[in-house]
């Protein structure tokens, strides 16, 4: 962009805010032959419609200036909503992935009759995309426990784990 000088800015004003102000204006008329015969005629019509078309323009301008907010808002929340990509995995879960994972740890850990091993391990399957795997971690889980609410949730987790891997395939 280029640096402008008042002249500029006085001859953009002079040919722009006549169509800025008849928008508004005409905004205004709408909104009276909403308003209008339903609550009969104001007292002062031109008052009205300058009152309303003023009220407009205000509300046009705080809309436009909280506009960049709104969209940086909406942005960051997209982002923190949008699941992370299969293949995306920071070095730190890829570790925790493979540590968990490998089935070499089961025995010198101690960790095969242990319910929730099986259960971590499963999720962690899951967001690494290998479905099939985490539905079996998720039914050796589910046979090492005997609490009722643990198993209705494992059981919850599998189906959703089923019905993922399902889909993909």
């Amino acid at each position: 962009m280029r640096p402008v000088g008042p002249s500029e800015i006085e001859r953009v004003f002079r040919s722009e805010s006549g169509r800025a102000v008849a928008s508004l204006v005409q905004d205004a008329f709408v909104q009276a032959l909403e308003k209008w015969p339903a609550s009969g005629l104001p007292p002062s019509p031109a008052g009205w419609i300058i009152t309303t078309a003023k009220h407009r323009g205000l509300d046009r301008v705080r809309r436009e200036s909280s506009r960049n907010d709104r969209q940086t808002e909406a942005t960051r929340l997209r982002d923190r909503d949008e699941p992370q990509e299969v293949g995306a995995v920071a070095d730190d879960q890829l570790r925790l992935v493979f540590t968990c994972c490998h089935p070499a740890l089961l025995d010198p850990l101690e960790l095969d009759g242990y319910h929730l091993w099986h259960a971590a391990r499963a999720e962690l399957l899951l967001r690494s995309g290998r479905g099939d795997e985490a539905v079996a971690a998720f039914d050796r889980a589910l046979a090492l426990t005997a609490n009722e609410a643990e198993r209705t949730l494992l059981r919850r987790l599998r189906d959703q784990a089923l019905s993922r891997s399902a889909g993909s395939s």
